[in-house]
């Protein structure tokens, strides 16, 4: 089943392809993704589509990635947009979110890719990894504003763990990310700190929609 941000990325991928004539089929070969990939996407079966499925398809279609993350169609205008959008030659990965404060300590996540960083030697394996530019100091001196963090989504977080916790806002419908060290769990809440300045903090497990280990220094250079 689709979340509210998978379901609007099908939901402009259908438009597109009415609105280009192209069958869903057809664009999957042309991205390298297999016959199917695209009709799995739009009927459920496949519950996510990651960065680089999605800007393999949004090159095919001629939009930009941002394109599929607004209900208005201005971003497939945007030959800059696409450009930057676009990895280069060399592996490298999405940095997702242009993060403005929403609240103490945290950031307002945005699911479209912004940039891309070159892949640390320690993460070539590792799927679905992301980065994301740290916008402020309520973690320094571990991480400082301006700092690119890397993520490491599907690796069961330990306590000590340095993890983006994210959490749903349904009263504004935005997302907010906070980067913060995990302490553990207690009862149905989620227990992490805070360095700058030092607190605990408390989520309750129902409003985490994720909570992903941040790659620590020796695990990006591969040691």
């Amino acid at each position: 089943m689709l979340d509210d941000t998978q379901r609007l990325v099908a939901d402009r991928l259908e438009f597109r392809l009415q609105e280009t004539g192209k069958k869903a089929a057809t664009v999957s070969r042309q991205a390298g993704l297999g016959p199917d990939f695209i009709r799995d996407f739009l009927t459920g079966r496949k519950a996510k589509m990651n960065a680089d499925a999605l800007v393999r398809i949004a090159r095919e279609l001629g939009v930009t990635v941002a394109y599929f993350h607004t209900n208005t169609a201005e971003a497939a205008e945007s030959a800059d947009m696409l450009a930057a959008a676009e990895p280069p030659p060399v592996k490298s990965l999405p940095i997702y979110g242009r993060a403005a404060g929403s609240r103490d300590g945290a950031l307002q996540f945005e699911p479209q890719i912004i940039d891309w960083a070159p892949c640390p030697p320690g993460v070539l394996e590792t799927r679905d990894a992301y980065a994301l530019w740290v916008m402020n100091d309520s973690m320094k001196p571990r991480f400082r504003n301006g700092d690119i963090v890397f993520i490491e989504p599907h690796r069961p977080v330990r306590p000590g763990d340095d993890v983006v916790i994210q959490i749903r806002r349904d009263d504004t419908n935005t997302v907010e990310t906070w980067i913060k060290e995990f302490v553990g769990y207690r009862g149905d809440d989620i227990v992490a700190w805070q360095h700058n300045p030092p607190q605990e903090l408390v989520f309750h497990r129902d409003e985490v929609t994720e909570m992903q280990r941040i790659i620590p220094i020796n695990d990006l250079v591969g040691v």
